[in-house]
């Protein structure tokens, strides 16, 4: 393999030397991360996440403790709102992710270069290249979306290329002729860090594949490389020390956690997320639907130029270093399997792997753009690729008008009656946001926020029974019975038909018996979509955003309101969707409760009000998305449209 290291060459100033490169990438990007980050949090998990670091919680499997506590160091730091502090932690992370992705590319591509290309006028910008690589990667809207918003995925976007880079020159010292097989400052160093990765999400392991193939190439499948592997063992296990924060933050029952840790079986299956094993390995349909997502917007993800220069880059790895293209190949097609049989809407971060893969091969691709078109030619067209990616995913990463969450869990819980329990599965809307909301910013501490499919889990009845006794006590004997029969009801598939109705029959029995017994002390509410099943004899009124459940029929008044409602405007997506459908559905619902009980004027209020939450987006402007979710946007517009109709030919009244 043609490499440079230790080649004699002139020395020159003229370009930057690798560390600087790396530097002015990280900040550009940093730029373009705070100019569209997100001045809150955004769906899904970002308001739990965050929560659990303003308050040391424990967030849901995996749990990720080192982000955590970084996140907690810097709302204790920054003088600004919490999730203000911790959004600008995921912007810095992701933009030394980029960082670190030049040094590695530069890494790479002084070995892939040879000595022909050193000539008298000084040394090739192989720097600038890598750097140009570097940030037009960091402008993917794979990474750039880590940047925007606090999450886990920023964490492992920085450590993956410098786990990368660390492991190659491990692998090169160690080949190029360690004097002996034993502890070592480097294999030390990039042992931790890979456990330190470990830590930030599990995805570390999709390099295991490329790692193992480059560190078996390089150093011979023989003895004396497997027993540099054991003296590498327990850095390893001590970048994973973090881990144990979750026993130690389970144990003081905090106010944000999704079940108790308190041995070292549950803290496995907490670590390795065993409750979400559901959403992987889900089979050939959602694995054709989530790669054609990915596939479909890759060529506008990179820019269109992006794409020819990656597979030149291919072709260039092959050419110079198969080995190498071995390794980038593995990198991408690890992503993509693994991204492509997880069963969430969410999908981007979980591509991060291959995008990384694709970034090696966009810098290979520099070379054969240099050889081919020339020093100014190339640093022109990578620096068009540059712009090109950010123009290209600039309105889709830019989450600074994103205030959809925050103003619906708060819109929720401040029309609750007081002291009201609500039961609610809206886990990307509602449930994830009220941690912070609740915890963090204090608003309506006296609302019990709680989604039911989690009491399937049983460290997590462990844990509402010590966090919300009052709650769980006039079911004790209903909660027993149901950690006898169902302990494994969330994983039904292992059960027998019969184990598995007996399991539902308990759970639902269970459930009911807690809402029974807060009935009687506090308003019980619940959310459109939570199972019929669930307090079945009961009224379920609309109230506001929700619906209040009543034993008898007598009309529940409620005041009029205008809520705190702000478009994200330019953005199409599901999730966007959604909280416009669910506001206009609740203003529906009330609305025809005011007609039955004969307060028509009222009734047209709502419908009028309802059509206000119409996003008027056209069906064509719907880009491709994960899953089904690109239908299910499709079916709302379609509904707005059937609603102004009926509305406009009178069957509203």
């Amino acid at each position: 393999m043609n490499h440079v290291a230790g080649a004699a060459h002139p020395r020159s100033n003229a370009y930057p030397r690798p560390h600087i490169a790396a530097l002015l990438a990280g900040l550009l990007s940093l730029i373009l991360y705070l100019i569209t980050m997100n001045l809150t949090f955004g769906f899904v998990d970002k308001g739990e996440m965050a929560a659990a670091a303003a308050t040391l919680g424990l967030p849901h499997p995996t749990g990720y403790p080192t982000i955590i506590l970084l996140g907690k160091l810097f709302t204790t730091i920054l003088p600004v709102r919490e999730i203000l502090a911790l959004n600008i932690l995921a912007a810095l992370l992701t933009a030394a992710g980029v960082a670190g992705l030049s040094l590695l590319f530069s890494y790479l591509l002084q070995r892939l270069n040879n000595v022909e290309e050193f000539t008298t006028e000084g040394r090739e910008p192989t720097n600038t290249y890598a750097a140009l690589a570097a940030l037009f990667t960091g402008f993917t809207a794979t990474w750039w979306g880590q940047g925007n918003g606090f999450e886990a995925y920023s964490l492992f976007a920085a450590l993956l290329p410098v786990v990368t880079l660390l492991f190659l020159r491990y692998v090169d010292q160690q080949a190029d002729g360690a004097p002996h097989v034993g502890f070592g400052r480097s294999g030390a160093w990039f042992a931790g860090l890979l456990g330190l990765a470990f830590t930030a999400h599990l995805m570390m392991v999709l390099l295991a594949p490329a790692f193992l193939f480059w560190y078996f190439y390089r150093l011979g499948f023989n003895r004396r490389a497997f027993l540099r592997l054991l003296f590498l063992a327990p850095f390893f296990l001590l970048g994973l020390l973090p881990y144990f924060y979750l026993m130690i933050a389970s144990d003081g029952t905090p106010a944000v956690s999704m079940g108790t840790v308190n041995t070292l079986g549950r803290l496995a299956d907490y670590i390795t997320g065993a409750q979400f094993q559901g959403y992987m390995l889900s089979g050939p349909k959602v694995f054709a639907a989530q790669s054609s997502f990915f596939f479909g917007k890759l060529p506008s993800e990179l820019g269109y130029i992006g794409l020819i220069v990656l597979l030149l880059g291919v072709i260039t790895l092959f050419r110079r270093s198969w080995p190498l293209a071995v390794v980038a190949l593995l990198a991408i097609a690890a992503g993509v399997m693994y991204a492509g049989q997880f069963a969430i809407k969410e999908i981007e971060p979980f591509y991060l792997t291959a995008i990384f893969g694709m970034g090696i091969c966009v810098a290979a691709g520099m070379l054969w753009l240099r050889r081919t078109l020339g020093r100014t030619a190339t640093l022109a067209v990578a620096g068009t690729m540059v712009v090109a990616a950010c123009a290209m995913n600039f309105g889709w990463s830019n989450e600074r008008g994103n205030t959809l969450a925050e103003d619906y869990s708060q819109n929720v819980l401040e029309t609750l009656p007081r002291n009201a329990f609500l039961l609610s599965t809206r886990w990307d809307y509602l449930v994830s946001p009220s941690y912070y909301l609740q915890e963090v910013q204090g608003v309506r501490p006296d609302v019990v926020v709680l989604n039911p499919n989690l009491l399937r889990s049983a460290t997590y009845l462990e844990y509402f029974q010590q966090r919300r006794p009052d709650l769980a006590r006039p079911a004790l004997q209903e909660i027993q019975e149901y950690l006898r029969l169902g302990e494994r009801a969330g994983r039904v598939d292992k059960l027998s038909y019969q184990e598995a109705m007996q399991a539902q029959r308990a759970f639902y029995r269970m459930v009911n018996a807690i809402v029974d017994g807060a009935i009687r002390r506090r308003p019980v509410c619940v959310t459109l979509e939570v199972d019929s099943l669930i307090a079945p004899r009961r009224q379920r009124v609309p109230y506001y955003l929700a619906f209040v459940l009543r034993s008898d029929t007598a009309y529940l008044p409620q005041r009029a309101i205008r809520y705190n409602f702000r478009p994200w405007r330019g953005r199409v997506d599901a999730d966007v969707m959604n909280i416009h459908e669910m506001y206009t559905v609740s203003a529906l619902y009330r609305a025809n409760y005011e007609a039955v009980h004969g307060r028509r004027n009222l009734a047209e209020d709502y419908i009028n009000y309802a059509l206000t939450f119409d996003p008027n987006i056209r069906e064509q402007d719907v880009p491709p998305l994960p899953l089904t979710n690109r239908e299910g946007v499709l079916r709302v517009i379609r509904s707005y449209r059937e609603l102004r109709n009926k509305v406009a030919n009178g069957g509203g009244r």
